[in-house]
């Protein structure tokens, strides 16, 4: 059992571990670092609040109490939804799930980064968005960068590469305060 994941939850990925709805109908209070709530397609209210996704199906109707609880060992800080697809933002690593449904799985898609500068590397990441066409959009918050996958990088499994666009810098190996430029392989 992981530090971080309580009695009764099991470890999915090194950084996640994953617990049963709970039994109970009572609101539940929510902490918030950064980020925001997003909704899938299938109706499904996502919401980051510190080191869990929380996962609330009949918001609407006045349900408050999540379905299911996803813990991380570091901090949850963004969640995204396009359709059905699933962006979160945790630590300095990105994860995409191609399914929202398939989130107690591993995810189909990561960028482990390692804190710091250079391409390869993020530092604070505090947004994600994925536009209509299949962009990527990253902000890199501590690195003062934007990162942008285009399409074609994007795999539907496996490890995300290098960003194709590193907007906010001249050098993308280079982080520091922005000089509102861009660069691109």
């Amino acid at each position: 059992l992981h530090p971080s994941c309580s009695t009764g939850m099991r470890i999915l990925q090194p950084l996640r571990c994953w617990a049963k709805p709970p039994d109970t109908t009572e609101s539940e209070e929510l902490s918030f670092s950064d980020g925001s709530p997003a909704v899938a397609a299938d109706g499904r209210l996502y919401v980051a609040a510190d080191a869990t996704l929380k996962v609330f199906d009949n918001y609407a109707a006045g349900g408050a109490t999540a379905q299911q609880t996803f813990a991380f060992a570091g901090d949850v800080r963004d969640v995204f939804a396009r359709g059905n697809r699933l962006v979160l933002i945790y630590d300095n690593d990105v994860a995409i799930y191609n399914d929202a449904s398939t989130l107690d799985g591993d995810a189909d898609v990561t960028f482990t980064g390692t804190a710091g500068c250079g391409r390869e590397r993020m530092n604070s990441p505090q947004g994600a968005y994925l536009t209509p066409a299949g962009h990527l959009i990253v902000a890199d918050k501590e690195n003062h960068r934007v990162l942008i996958w285009n399409p074609d990088r994007i795999p539907a499994r496996g490890t995300l590469p290098e960003p194709s666009v590193v907007v906010g810098e001249p050098d993308p190996d280079t982080c520091g305060e922005s000089s509102n430029t861009s660069a691109g392989p």
